[in-house]
């Protein structure tokens, strides 16, 4: 049989993209199980084919993945109150690794004796801040965390999974 190799590069494309139909992947396997000289461009195609028409598909495959797709899709959704826990236990993680680095930045500039009016050089924004200043900048940057998540448990639509 004569094959036209502009069809046969438009029916690679559509394999490709996935929208060939079954007719259409037996004429390819066809046309390189019957044409041994391909041109270049088409020689690892051809190798696909051939191994594909090579492969023996297991028995009981085809029922084996129904059964566990069905099996995936019957997963119970997560109740309200399971998504909350997770929304707080992201956001306490993520406190707490802020208020280590506070403490761990407020640890190696603080001075021996801490006044009130104390500054500290924050290595961030290269400026001194107070420790009224740090705090205010924490508490600011959690809620905006907070704030964030919300955002994104709100248009997910579902919230976390």
């Amino acid at each position: 049989m004569k094959y036209d190799i502009t069809h046969i590069k438009q029916l690679l494309d559509d394999f490709y993209r996935g929208e060939t139909t079954p007719a259409q992947e037996r004429e390819l396997s066809a046309y390189f199980a019957e044409t041994p000289a391909v041109p270049e461009e088409l020689e690892s195609d051809r190798r696909l084919f051939l191994s594909l028409s090579e492969a023996a598909i297991p028995e009981g495959l085809e029922e084996s993945l129904i059964k566990m797709i069905d099996r995936q899709s019957v997963r119970p959704k997560m109740s309200p109150l399971r998504r909350w826990a997770k929304m707080v236990a992201a956001v306490a993680v993520v406190g707490l690794g802020v208020g280590t680095i506070v403490r761990t930045l407020h640890h190696e500039v603080a001075p021996i004796a801490p006044t009130d009016d104390t500054q500290y050089y924050c290595h961030l924004t290269g400026s001194d801040l107070s420790q009224e200043q740090i705090e205010k900048q924490t508490i600011a940057a959690v809620e905006l965390l907070a704030r964030t998540l919300q955002k994104g448990e709100e248009m997910s639509g579902n919230g976390y999974n």
